[in-house]
């Protein structure tokens, strides 16, 4: 799936205040709850290996991105699914009118398929909650607001129309926070890598892999929308 360029910055209103009702989560098998913010994690090899548990290709037609399991309460899953994942609307806009186009898989390029169901979506922010069958390990919010410096990664099955990649990573650090919603990071977002995770080094999701755009004149944007706008339709919070 080409992930949608942006021209014009979208403005939203801006905060600071830490993520409420979340915490840290241990992804890298040494204890990183504590891990410095601002440098990559100890043990790399294991950290990419755990988040990427949580990560999902989501196919819709003849598009590919990606999601990944969502840590939030379950009662309200339908019987029969047991996680849910969060993607990007533009994923799985084709499938809103045409459910039976949607298809997610776990393992990587093991491609194992799971059963799927759109739960909501918010097309102005770009958004979407699915429901799937398989038990898969989910990831956290951080406990704050992402920092510029952070060191950050991408997390994603970019594509470009013939080589197809799985849960393949990029690297940086977190440039800044634009309005409420937006981080900006210098780690690299391709087509495909819409709707996967931006996680900082102690596995923390930082927010979504939405869009990105690159020009001579403009320079190289990255755009992760936080979690929290997931409030403004798709959740109750």
């Amino acid at each position: 799936l080409v992930i949608a360029i942006l021209a014009l910055v979208i403005s939203v209103g801006s905060n600071n205040s830490p993520n409420e009702g979340s915490s840290a989560a241990t992804i890298a098998p040494e204890n990183v709850e504590d891990a410095d913010l601002y440098k990559q994690p100890i043990d790399l090899e294991g950290f990419i290996d755990k988040v990427s548990k949580s990560v999902v290709l989501i196919a819709c037609g003849n598009s590919v991105g990606t999601g990944f399991a969502y840590d939030m309460e379950k009662a309200n899953l339908e019987p029969g699914f047991n996680t849910w994942v969060i993607t990007n609307y533009h994923v799985i806009a084709d499938c809103t009118n045409a459910p039976e186009l949607l298809d997610t898989y776990t393992g990587g390029k093991k491609m194992t398929p799971t059963k799927s169901e759109i739960w909501d979506y918010d097309e102005n922010n770009d958004l979407a909650l699915l429901e799937v069958s398989s038990p898969i390990p989910t990831l956290k919010d951080a406990d704050y607001f992402a920092e510029p410096g952070w060191w950050s990664m991408t997390m994603g099955n970019p594509n470009d129309g013939e080589i197809q990649l799985f849960n393949a990573t990029t690297f940086g650090e977190i440039s800044g926070r634009h309005e409420k919603h937006w981080n900006l990071t210098t780690a690299v977002i391709n087509p495909g890598n819409s709707g996967g995770p931006l996680v900082n080094s102690r596995g923390d999701l930082i927010g979504v892999n939405t869009s990105s755009m690159a020009s001579t004149a403009d320079g190289i944007w990255n755009y992760a929308v936080d979690t929290v706008v997931l409030c403004e339709k798709i959740l109750k919070c």
